[in-house]
């Protein structure tokens, strides 16, 4: 739960918290789209007996509106839940920031609709993001501490004058697209570990090391994509079992798909994803 709610309260765009990707590469490119895609309305529905149900989500929501500009960046992206029959905004998340100016402060502002607003403020100094501070009400001055050296990005999550709550590092590799290695640390000493490998021009989650309470345990993930990168098989393999889960798309002329089919490890499908997607 401790690491779910850390990717709850501080990971509000998942696009947004790795730096040196975003600073080399659009939205677009990083979320695998092609074209000038001005923006995408992507519905979730579980598959029960044939029938279609709309998927609310669990503990994050499934369905999703965004809107590009002509750059490929994100101006906002809206989470959507199904209320009496009837399509509602629960989160609106955008960005603020002094346009035709050097950047040195940005705010991403999360809306909720039945709670207060989060207020991300995000400094730079000579375009290089240095800290993120959470202004909510509930993890007020929340902040995450970044450097950048070479092909390592280093991080650093605490509230005012504690101790370090979790501390993250991610190697990249050249051209600052693909992450390597990624490594979490908590304050009581638990430790996330996960290595990756490059797959063509995919990134492929390759092992996952986890120590916790002096227990270590090891799990691996082989990922197959299609030809446009897009991810149609996951292999997990631990100490006794092995067990695949697949994806199927449909494409639309440009090149993104417009649907997907997942299916279960019974080989049954359990989710089917709609996208609607309009151009500049």
């Amino acid at each position: 739960m401790k690491l779910v709610l850390f990717f709850l309260i501080f990971s509000p765009i998942t696009f947004f918290s790795q730096l040196k990707e975003r600073l080399s590469f659009n939205d677009l490119e990083l979320m695998n789209l092609v074209g000038k895609v001005k923006n995408i309305e992507e519905r979730v529905f579980e598959v029960n007996n044939k029938k279609l149900t709309f998927d609310n989500g669990i503990l994050m929501p499934a369905s999703f509106n965004y809107n590009f500009d002509e750059n490929g960046y994100v101006n906002y992206k809206e989470d959507i839940k199904k209320i009496d029959g009837k399509e509602k905004i629960s989160t609106k998340q955008y960005f603020t920031f002094e346009k035709n100016k050097p950047l040195t402060e940005l705010y991403l502002i999360t809306e909720f609709a039945d709670s207060d607003s989060i207020i991300y403020k995000y400094k730079y100094l000579n375009d290089s993001l240095i800290t993120k501070t959470n202004f909510s009400k509930s993890y007020k001055g929340l902040t995450e501490r970044i450097t950048i050296s070479g092909n390592k990005e280093f991080s650093e999550l605490s509230y005012p004058s504690e101790k370090v709550l979790e501390s993250k590092t991610l190697e990249y590799n050249r051209n600052n697209k693909f992450v390597f290695k990624e490594t979490i640390g908590f304050d009581d000493k638990e430790i996330i570990e996960r290595k990756y490998k490059q797959n063509s021009n995919c990134t492929d989650f390759e092992k996952e090391n986890i120590t916790e309470n002096k227990f270590n345990i090891n799990s691996t993930q082989l990922r197959e994509y299609d030809q446009l990168c897009n991810l149609v098989k996951i292999t997990f393999i631990n100490k006794n079992s092995k067990s695949d889960l697949k994806l199927e798309y449909k494409y639309d002329k440009i090149g993104n798909w417009i649907e997907k089919k997942s299916y279960n490890f019974a080989g049954r499908i359990y989710s089917i994803t709609k996208r609607t997607i309009t151009y500049y």
